[in-house]
């Protein structure tokens, strides 16, 4: 039987606009709609309060939107906090993200080939 929201094990949150967030649902995660920063933020704090470690997506214009709050839940390190790169400009913030978290996992940053060849060091 497959644990359901709240269950305190590991879970899927999406956190951002609804249009954005819809697929994760066929991951089954937990979606979080917000369209505002005030609701982002409402939205990161209610999945952050879910019981148990969890994995949180953040959508990237939504995660440079809500730019504090999301690095002191991260501090928290009771959940992990990914964000999703998006094709808007919004500085690179998911593309690093990626890197950081890759680098983190695996030790060596698997991403730096695509930056040299673009010029992009």
């Amino acid at each position: 039987m497959k644990p359901g929201p709240g269950s305190g094990r590991g879970e899927l949150h999406a956190v951002g606009p609804a249009e954005v967030i819809l697929p994760f649902r066929a991951a089954g995660a937990i979606l979080h709609p917000a369209a505002t920063a005030e609701e982002a933020e409402r939205a990161l704090k209610a999945a952050a309060g879910s019981p148990g470690g969890s994995l949180i997506l953040v959508i990237e214009e939504t995660a440079s939107a809500i730019l504090p709050a999301l690095r002191e839940l991260e501090a928290s390190a009771r959940h992990a906090f990914l964000i999703i790169p998006s094709r808007s400009p919004s500085g690179g913030l998911g593309m690093e993200a990626m890197r950081t978290a890759i680098v983190r996992s695996v030790g060596v940053d698997l991403m730096s080939r695509g930056r040299e060849a673009a010029g992009k060091v």
